[in-house]
């Protein structure tokens, strides 16, 4: 199932020259300014509670990365606005440009359903979001060195439950949906009208999703390349990004509020437990097995409720994710 529209002949001749012009103004710069915005913003937050006094820079550079992961939810919040800010920018410019310069409707890079698709999203949030939070939440506990999700420290007060989760919650939304845009919605697109085949298109926009996310360990990279090349097949199986997007924040979700130290030096660097020290080149077999785990049943789950009609009933795929594209404008 195709995800968009081809562009005419003409248009694919000269659309890529057009969306390169574009995609510097509408997409690139604002998103440079977006983030310098979102910095500015995050640390006047910051000041204006009283939580931190640090400089602009310092804040985002080194210290307030360090001291902030595990601690303060508006912290947690004020240091993903920049990124996410940035993030949604690029994404929405991005596909302005390839619509003008393609000449298509901008909603034909999300699906191809008459309207987004809010049931799949949900589902995707529940069914993997929920499990994931439980595997967390179990291996955190089985630690000897003790368990304390973050979620726990960001029920404390109202300031901390409006930014540490509800802001944070959004934010994670806007970055998961911004990065299928991106990655299965424009780049996946475009490489299978390339006609460089599909497998070849889901490699290729997967190991640029895993560079996108400045994960350079052996076992990070192999990770997110698996889970990129997923959501692609769930893109392209359920004709749109709904699906994926909540499967996506979901899985960011349950890691946010539900990974702790003990976990997340194997979920990512090795400095979420000791800042500023060097990420570790070496994992485990059990630690391998741990960590592709969550990525492996994620994979399973996509694959059983697109093969089983009652599921894909229960998520809103069944109807719709047969819907042929729409015409280019």
């Amino acid at each position: 199932m195709s995800l968009s529209v081809t562009a005419s002949g003409e248009s694919s001749r000269s659309g890529l020259p057009r969306f390169l012009a574009l995609w510097v103004f509408v997409g690139i710069i604002p998103a440079l300014l977006a983030y310098g915005v979102g910095a500015l913003v995050g640390t006047g937050l910051l000041r204006g509670l009283g939580i931190l006094s640090l400089d602009f820079w310092l804040v985002y550079r080194n210290v307030f990365r360090d001291i902030m992961i595990f601690g303060d939810g508006i912290g947690a919040f004020a240091f993903d606005l920049p990124e996410t800010s940035a993030a949604v920018v690029f994404a929405t410019g991005t596909l302005l440009a390839a619509s003008l310069a393609h000449r298509r409707p901008m909603f034909s890079w999300v699906s191809s359903a008459p309207t987004f698709r809010i049931r799949p999203l949900l589902a995707g949030l529940v069914l993997w979001g929920l499990p994931l939070a439980i595997y967390l939440a179990a291996s955190g506990s089985a630690s000897s060195d003790g368990y304390s999700p973050p979620v726990m420290s960001r029920l404390a007060d109202p300031l901390q439950l409006f930014f540490g989760v509800g802001g944070v919650t959004v934010l994670i939304l806007l970055a998961a949906a911004s990065e299928e845009l991106v990655f299965r919605g424009w780049l996946l697109d475009r490489l299978r009208d390339a006609r460089c085949g599909v497998a070849v298109a889901v490699v290729i926009s997967s190991v640029l999703f895993a560079v996108a996310h400045r994960e350079y360990q052996p076992w990070r990279f192999v990770d997110l390349t698996i889970l990129g090349a997923a959501l692609a097949w769930a893109a392209i199986r359920t004709g749109g990004l709904e699906w994926g997007i909540g499967l996506h924040t979901g899985w960011n979700l349950a890691i946010e509020f539900f990974g702790d130290r003990t976990f997340r030096p194997i979920l990512n660097d090795a400095d979420w437990i000791n800042p500023g020290a060097p990420p570790s080149a070496e994992l485990s077999l059990t630690g391998w097995a741990i960590y592709l785990l969550p990525t492996l049943v994620l994979i399973g789950l996509a694959v059983f409720v697109h093969r089983d009609a009652r599921l894909r009933r229960l998520v809103g795929l069944s109807a719709s994710a047969a819907a042929e594209p729409r015409p280019s404008a």
